[in-house]
């Protein structure tokens, strides 16, 4: 990969896209996620896998399964015992089989539940790249994390409705330590539009009172690094969920791009280690171009420990939600 405007770029094998040794920390994880829209189908889904080894009660896995379709979104949240058949030489389980990641050669997930079903391949439009800093409060959140931009192809079938998915996605993999409770809030942007355009920004503001910002945008093979950026959600009444937002980013390069963030569907929690966390799947715009992306937020600022249970526009329960008529 190529950077313009300075910074430094490291590019993982494809043997990182699988399972690594686990540290000796206690809150050492490792995670993979996916999230992707097909603008055409109205379909989507947001999916993440946590394995954490060294759990004081024993290895756990973090589950998100999040699918949107005009049947209705189907949710599960759960935080499940690591069994031995979730550890396999070249992915994740999810803890009950319900959802599971592969690597064979491209990043493939399988999901399976109740009246839903999909297989989804990811066709990287460039190499795995970690473009976060390494230091400060966020390089002990997110030691090593690569981010990818891409096409997902494969099917999904809903309530015997079946969809041949041509979709827009993003995915990322950490590993590493993970303390969950040095999270006071942040936003998490990342979209895609195709090859020619991707992006991912992030404001991070922990424990400690300290407040970091950084990001890039990635051309076909070129990244470019923010200078400065501007993250603005819009949030709903109970001051979590989000309708979406805005961003701009100066680049290295003294380029600005902007773009707007318009909901395609309420915002999903999933509350883990007493943080919630609200992913809204949206569509962007940005001059001419439109894509996908997710619009991720936490607001834990009185570090509460209360799970929210309603909310203005989003979906905190597990189970289907059907459509609105």
């Amino acid at each position: 990969m190529k950077v313009l405007g300075g910074g430094s770029v490291h590019v993982y094998d494809p043997a990182d896209e699988g399972p690594h040794p686990g540290g000796p920390q206690e809150l050492w994880q490792e995670s993979v996620v996916l999230l992707w829209w097909d603008r055409k189908q109205s379909i989507g889904g947001f999916y993440r896998i946590g394995h954490e080894l060294n759990h004081k009660d024993g290895p756990m896995i973090a589950l998100w399964s999040n699918t949107v379709t005009p049947q209705g979104i189907y949710k599960k949240t759960a935080y499940l015992p690591l069994r031995p058949q979730d550890q396999f030489d070249n992915g994740f389980g999810s803890g009950d089989g319900s959802l599971r990641y592969d690597y064979d050669g491209n990043c493939v997930w399988t999901l399976e539940d109740q009246d839903i079903k999909a297989q989804l391949r990811v066709h990287d439009f460039h190499p795995s790249i970690d473009c976060y800093p390494k230091k400060g409060a966020l390089s002990e959140f997110a030691p090593h994390h690569m981010e990818v931009a891409g096409r997902v192809s494969g099917s999904l079938d809903v309530k015997g409705v079946h969809y041949d998915v041509d979709a827009l996605g993003f995915r990322d993999h950490g590993w590493g330590m993970r303390d969950w409770g040095a999270l006071l809030s942040h936003r998490w942007l990342a979209g895609v539009f195709g090859a020619e355009l991707s992006f991912c920004a992030l404001s991070w503001h922990a424990s400690d009172d300290s407040m970091a910002r950084f990001g890039w945008v990635v051309r076909n093979d070129t990244v470019t690094f923010a200078k400065k950026l501007d993250i603005l959600a819009y949030v709903e009444a109970d001051a979590m969920c989000s309708r979406g937002g805005r961003l701009r980013i100066e680049l290295t390069t003294d380029e600005v791009v902007e773009v707007e963030f318009e909901a395609l569907a309420p915002s999903i929690m999933s509350f883990h280690h007493g943080i919630a966390c609200f992913d809204t799947l949206c569509r962007i715009r940005s001059g001419g171009l439109i894509g996908i992306g997710d619009f991720e937020t936490t607001a834990n600022g009185q570090q509460g420990k209360r799970q929210p249970k309603n909310l203005a526009r989003g979906i905190s329960q597990n189970g289907w939600h059907p459509a609105p008529d």
